[in-house]
């Protein structure tokens, strides 16, 4: 629901100022993490030798939000969705 003559969308959203500053944190600490996953993988790779290892280090961190996914949507899920995907 809009009032009449607001605008909707992401300029809409991004002219808020805290909207845009908590967008700007989330993209800051998210490409800190993915440096220091990468970081941790190089680690592993100059310490060890082993790429296998290394690659596994990277993977790793993954894992629990792979399991989360995979335990709320189950491949074998037969029912339809509801109209407007609700």
């Amino acid at each position: 629901m809009t009032v009449r003559g607001e605008s909707r969308g992401w300029r809409a959203a991004l002219a808020i100022e805290d909207f845009r500053a908590l967008w700007i944190a989330e993209i800051v600490a998210s490409a800190g993490e993915q440096f220091a996953r990468a970081a941790m993988a190089v680690l592993v790779l100059a310490r060890t030798g082993s790429g296998p290892l290394a690659g596994l280090t990277y993977a790793l961190p993954f894992l629990p939000a792979v399991a989360v996914r995979s335990s709320r949507e189950s491949p074998t899920d037969t029912r339809a969705a509801p109209p407007g995907g609700r």
